[in-house]
């Protein structure tokens, strides 16, 4: 019999739909690997560069849309 632990080590987490949009997104369009965190409020995610910032806050509506984002968008550096 399977210890709960085991049970819990064996299982992966799901992730979100709006998370997966949103790291394919970063990796279709600019080629560059994002982390993201989802709160009750809003999506945050974090950029490799204030360059890359910028252009994320520029297409921040296109993003919205095309990940079907429910909350606000929120771009950190880092």
């Amino acid at each position: 019999m399977e210890s709960i632990s085991d049970i819990a080590r064996a299982r992966k987490p799901i992730e979100p739909t709006q998370i997966a949009a949103l790291k394919k997104y970063a990796q279709d369009t600019h080629n560059i690997q994002i982390s993201v965190k989802q709160s009750k409020h809003m999506y945050l995610i974090y950029v490799p560069s204030a360059a890359f910032a910028q252009k994320f806050r520029h297409e921040t509506q296109d993003i919205t849309r095309q990940c079907e984002l429910d909350k606000p968008l929120v771009i950190h550096i880092g």
